[in-house]
């Protein structure tokens, strides 16, 4: 395969690939001044009955010709979660002539299997995406490419993390730069076979919102003149009233494979 071809359907698959990948953020999520639910004590690491590798429910996350599946793993003290990919698309739309500066100074080509350290980089969030390895070939007059990375979600140590447990569900917090929290809510069935991650949200309907205004005190912290997020603190009590609010949980389903 030409290396400069090689390399140009590389930058443009992958800048297509990854806007694909985090597109899917969601809504905005909920800001509280304290880790929640308040007043527990924090915990050291994820029950045993929790640990294990599921896979993504409702994974087939297309963007034109790419397809992405997604795996969860707990850890004692890591949620991690793998990002895999399976694309394919014509060389004719290709754009084969980009500068030499536009190339990662990075970038290792040997025998069609690459490695993008220069993807190591924060995805907000207190996301950390971690390396992302890339294998792609050229068939007749379409390229395919297929590679994975992993998100390492939630990292117990970290001063920025702090994880609750209360009534069988796991609150993970994470401090944002102007010292509120974020909050993720892990719920698993009685079978121990499924587990839903949910982000606390702000309602995307405007109707829902303002009910949720109605029912809970939110202070609306704004950039300039726009609203960029609700500051909350709830007791045990609001905190349940909250999750149960339509609107609120942005979930993510996956089913156990071991």
């Amino acid at each position: 395969m030409n290396s400069n071809f090689f390399k140009n359907a590389l930058l443009l698959l992958c800048a297509g690939m990854i806007f694909c990948s985090f597109s899917d953020c969601g809504p905005e999520p909920l800001h509280f001044e304290t880790p929640q639910p308040e007043g527990l004590h924090n915990r050291k690491a994820f029950k045993r009955k929790f640990l294990g590798t599921y896979r993504q429910l409702e994974e087939e996350d297309e963007c034109e010709d790419d397809v992405w599946h997604y795996k969860l793993t707990v850890q004692p003290t890591r949620l991690i979660k793998l990002h895999q990919l399976f694309y394919k698309q014509s060389k004719y739309d290709i754009v084969t002539e980009l500068e030499p500066d536009s190339l990662p100074p990075e970038l290792d080509i040997e025998n069609d299997s690459l490695q993008l350290a220069w993807l190591e980089k924060d995805m907000g969030d207190n996301v950390d995406a971690e390396q992302l390895n890339l294998e792609l070939s050229l068939r007749q007059d379409t390229v395919y490419m297929t590679g994975f990375f992993y998100d390492t979600l939630f990292t117990l140590g970290a001063d920025s993390v702090l994880l609750r447990y209360y009534k069988k569900d796991y609150y993970l917090n994470f401090r944002q730069e102007d010292g509120s929290w974020t909050t993720r809510l892990m719920r698993l069935s009685k079978d121990r076979q499924t587990l839903w991650l949910s982000t606390l949200s702000q309602p995307e309907e405007e109707a829902q919102l303002q009910a949720l205004k109605e029912l809970l005190p939110m202070q609306e912290v704004k950039e300039g003149e726009k609203v960029d997020h609700y500051l909350l603190r709830p007791d045990k009590k609001q905190l349940r009233t909250l999750i149960a609010q339509p609107g609120v949980l942005h979930t993510k389903q996956y089913q156990r494979e071991k």
